[in-house]
């Protein structure tokens, strides 16, 4: 197993990055439009060549502008790391994160808007503003994160996309990826994965459970910004 010095771990959402997020609608896009039946928000948040590469990865992109109403709390249990970014991803595919929980609230038909919060071993990231797409029970929702400078890792943008199939029980057939969409400096990418780059993780029992409680036995410590086990690095 290669363990290179580069520490960049799974999906990096610590509670800084995720409050700090910011949903770029007015960008200029980098190539042509993704796809007309993805809404025009998320057309503004993800390229056509990344829609390839993920799609390529085993990603599956619910596009329509249908999608059903998310809403509620959904536990990932467990959430496995089932393809990296190559030989130089210091994170192997098989790599098991922690327990996960998703809220799902304040959808919004009419623009497609909702909002996420995250729950991971105790620690937790709010306030992450997504748009969704899909048709029936099928769903893909997109992020844009934004994360200032800190410390010594480099201004980054990631783009995050979780999809699935809503049921009676839970969600089926969850993945999440995440994406390098662009970052100031660290060209030898020891701190953070390289432009490009994605990482993909499923439920590995195929079904995200709807449960009542948006809480883990673990206590919450408030007082520091919390790192959730499947870091973005």
């Amino acid at each position: 197993m290669k363990k290179s010095c580069n520490t960049n771990s799974g999906i990096q959402f610590n509670f800084t990055l995720i409050i700090a997020l910011i949903l770029i609608y007015g960008c200029k896009k980098n190539d042509a439009s993704p796809n007309s039946n993805l809404p025009k928000p998320i057309q503004q948040i993800v390229t056509k060549s990344m829609l390839d590469s993920l799609k390529k990865s085993g990603m599956a992109i619910n596009e329509g502008n249908t999608p059903p109403v998310l809403e509620g709390i959904y536990k990932v249990s467990p959430m496995v790391l089932v393809k990296n970014y190559g030989i130089d991803d210091s994170y192997w595919e098989g790599y098991t994160v922690g327990d996960t929980k998703y809220k799902f609230y304040n959808f919004n038909k009419n623009d497609l808007s909702l909002m996420i919060d995250v729950l991971q071993n105790g620690k937790a990231g709010n306030g992450n503003g997504s748009f969704i797409s899909g048709n029936g029970n099928k769903f893909s929702v997109f992020s844009e994160i934004k994360k200032q400078a800190e410390f010594i890792t480099p201004t980054n943008t990631s783009v995050q996309i979780i999809s699935g199939e809503i049921t009676a029980t839970g969600i089926i057939n969850l993945q999440i990826s995440l994406t390098m969409k662009s970052k100031d400096g660290d060209e030898n990418n020891t701190m953070l994965m390289p432009i490009g780059a994605t990482r993909i993780y499923i439920d590995n029992d195929a079904l995200s459970e709807k449960v009542n409680n948006f809480s883990f036995t673990k206590p919450i410590n408030s007082r520091y910004p919390q790192k959730l086990d499947s870091e973005l690095r």
